[in-house]
């Protein structure tokens, strides 16, 4: 399972309020909720994140193991 690592708190960081990003329109409204919710997002949407926040992938996901025991 692929989980978020504050997203949102680093693009507040950086200056990036919701208005602005629908604004300037790198990232729509729809897609900062997906990413609310911690939903599937686009590798576009990383790779405009990746731009805007000056990072990695890995530094706005991790990749969490889930149990694979069956009872």
């Amino acid at each position: 399972m692929l989980v978020y690592k504050d997203i949102l708190q680093k693009l507040s960081d950086k200056g990036y309020t919701s208005y602005r990003l629908q604004r300037e329109g790198p990232i729509s409204n729809g897609t900062l909720m997906q990413i609310r919710k911690g939903k599937p997002i686009t590798t576009t949407t990383v790779e405009i994140l990746c731009t805007l926040l000056d990072c990695q992938p890995n530094d706005l996901m991790e990749h969490i193991k889930e149990d694979q025991e069956s009872t």
